[in-house]
């Protein structure tokens, strides 16, 4: 099969979008994320048809030598691995990037669960969440309670759609980090990062 895209890596647009400075980075670990996440950015000039040329475009992004190289997934024993071996089958889902802005969070605010005049995140007693979870999560504050639990009185202030929206799930996975995460008392650091 003749290839239809190719894909030429950029290897400044972490350092450009301010990834790699020391403070992002020290919050990332500060969150539990610096050792799960990355940032890569790749560029193709051909023409992309989302009606037809999905699969096709997977398949040569996860096969193409330059992508190879950079793209690493976490193995078993939590390590960063090269991509082994051609892929053959991918299966993938659209997820909406219509929201660019923070005007999006704005909500946030409106709802009372970030305070107007200092950015703090409301607090809350202790719930701890352990259903369909391997460790459980104690929930201290508003801003959990919306994004974790569907009874919580704003969990509706972001609709499914709104919380499909890519930068609802970025700005979900900032905020719960990862294992050892130290969550923040402002939304300010969320926002920056």
């Amino acid at each position: 099969m003749s290839r239809q895209f190719h894909f030429k890596y950029h290897a400044n647009s972490p350092n450009r979008l301010g990834y790699n400075n020391k403070h992002v980075q020290d919050l990332l670990e500060k969150w539990g994320m610096k050792q799960h996440s990355y940032i890569k950015r790749f560029i193709y000039e051909e023409y992309f048809d989302n009606e037809k040329d999905e699969n096709d475009f997977f398949l040569e992004f996860f096969n193409e030598e330059n992508v190879r190289k950079e793209f690493k997934v976490k193995s078993d024993q939590n390590n960063w691995n090269e991509l082994d071996g051609n892929i053959y089958d991918v299966i993938y889902e659209k997820v909406p990037c219509n929201i660019t802005t923070l005007n999006f969070f704005d909500r946030l605010y409106d709802a009372g669960i970030i305070r107007q005049e200092s950015g703090m995140i409301v607090k809350t007693l202790p719930i701890y969440l352990e259903e369909n979870m391997s460790t459980s999560i104690m929930i201290t504050d508003e801003l959990r309670k919306l994004l974790l639990i569907i009874d919580s009185p704003h969990y509706n202030i972001f609709s499914i759609e709104d919380r499909n929206e890519f930068i609802f799930k970025i700005f979900k996975s900032i905020c719960l980090g990862g294992d050892v995460c130290q969550f923040e008392d402002s939304i300010i650091e969320y926002f920056n990062v």
